[in-house]
């Protein structure tokens, strides 16, 4: 999504993580190509504070060797804003300055603070043509965590999205030439994309996460919202999702009745995303706990130049 400025990396392959209150989710790919994928590293690891950012990504680069490797890091939906808008009547190239002062009251920090980016709707929705998807972050912890990639002996990559990072997922773990719904659950919100040939065609929040859905009235109101999704996208938007297919990202708990109640509900197929049935890690197989944290940085680091 964003793209920094970095030098030619020495190791081969990419790493890729995120950054919450739950650590730092790290996966490193030195070969994207190969079935299953190769990664060696897959892991969450303590980080109590953003000022250590740097220590612990040290520590992570020393401990696997992975100095000199050039590293993406995924925004999670706390740290920055998704907004579809429509496009400034100017020339493409002053988008960015028109966008800053069109997106300020949409945002929660000062527009001097903002750095932002632009990607483009699907071509085949009419609705959208006149329309662009805008990230807006702020520029101080962007280059904070620049400087603590830097400082940790990696070579800074791309800045990605959550929603970026799952579309770059699924060609590994769907047909795309059909729509496919992708639901990562974290621990308070959801993040839905309905995507085909890998272009993000419906993006949303949902303010559910598996810290509710161990209830049934909050696994009712997340499949409500999906269903929700669906009809928008179907009725408004004009997409025929009856060949469509659910997935939804590894859960711990509840993931079962999770799946169950979408399928009833939408009557489409829906599955568990099990990482191990794409991913090999070098000791042994990855549990479930683990990939619930794990799948944006997996989808980081798939991230192919210029997409």
């Amino acid at each position: 999504m964003l793209s920094i400025f970095r030098k030619v990396q020495i190791n081969p392959g990419v790493c890729s993580f995120t950054l919450s209150p739950e650590g730092i989710a790290f996966v490193y790919i030195k070969e994207p190509h190969t079935k299953p994928i190769q990664s060696s590293v897959c892991g969450l690891f303590s980080c109590d504070n953003n000022r250590l950012l740097e220590k612990c990504l040290a520590e992570i680069v020393a401990k696997n060797n992975l100095e000199n490797t050039a590293c993406n890091w995924v925004l999670l939906p706390h740290q920055y804003r998704l907004l579809l808008v429509d496009r400034p009547n100017v020339p493409e190239a002053e988008y960015k300055s028109a966008l800053r002062w069109q997106i300020k009251d949409m945002i929660d920090f000062p527009v001097e603070d903002l750095a932002l980016d632009v990607f483009l709707p699907s071509s085949e929705i009419a609705d959208y043509h006149k329309k662009l998807y805008v990230v807006a972050a702020q520029r101080k912890l962007l280059l904070s965590t620049i400087s603590a990639i830097q400082g940790a002996q990696l070579f800074p990559g791309t800045i990605d999205v959550t929603e970026l990072a799952m579309r770059n997922l699924l060609p590994v773990i769907a047909d795309q030439n059909h729509f496919v719904s992708f639901i990562y659950v974290m621990e308070s919100v959801s993040v839905l994309i309905i995507a085909k040939n890998n272009s993000v065609y419906f993006a949303r929040h949902i303010e559910l996460g598996k810290q509710k859905l161990v209830d049934p009235f909050s696994v009712d109101s997340f499949v409500a919202e999906v269903k929700r999704s669906y009809d928008y996208c179907q009725h408004q938007l004009k997409q025929d999702l009856s060949a469509s297919k659910i997935i939804l990202s590894p859960l711990a708990h509840n993931g079962e009745v999770v799946a169950k109640k979408l399928n009833e509900v939408l009557k489409v197929d829906v599955s568990i995303l099990d990482i191990n049935n794409y991913f090999t890690k070098s000791k042994g197989s990855i549990p479930v706990e683990l990939q619930e944290y794990c799948v944006s940085a997996a989808g980081g680091a798939l991230r192919e130049e210029g997409k």
